[in-house]
């Protein structure tokens, strides 16, 4: 097995295992190879995961941080998404919800949103831990 290809298994394993949040390449190194010495192929593949659809890239705009998500299948393509600027969390609406709202801000407001979008919030807990 090439190193490449035991990168990119630790690296599907991982996001596999975390699929509730998005993680920048320094997060995903610490955990599939603390000593950061293939950071150029976490780049690399991280890229090539974008491009085939396996993972998305999510911008934090507040503190222009990049991170990068698991897509499960072409599932997380159908509905939205919520993401808690607190912890980091990232919620998948159902399909039904999502399919409502879009079509109410489509209705009401005449805007489209993208699907698979990422609302940007604060969860429950972050909410009650700021109080």
């Amino acid at each position: 097995m090439s190193y490449n290809t035991e990168k990119k298994i630790l690296l599907l394993n991982f996001f596999k295992s975390n699929k509730e949040s998005s993680y920048t390449v320094d997060e995903i190194l610490a955990h599939i190879s603390p000593s950061g010495s293939a950071k150029s192929t976490v780049y690399r593949l991280v890229s090539r995961l974008c491009a085939e659809g396996t993972l998305r890239k999510v911008l934090d705009e507040e503190n222009g941080r990049v991170g990068y998500q698991y897509m499960d299948s072409n599932h997380c393509r159908e509905h939205l998404h919520l993401k808690c600027k607190g912890c980091g969390r990232l919620i998948h609406l159902d399909d039904a919800l999502s399919h409502t709202l879009e079509n109410e801000l489509l209705e009401s407001r005449g805007f489209a949103v993208d699907s698979g979008a990422i609302l940007l919030g604060k969860c429950e807990d972050c909410r009650g831990r700021a109080v």
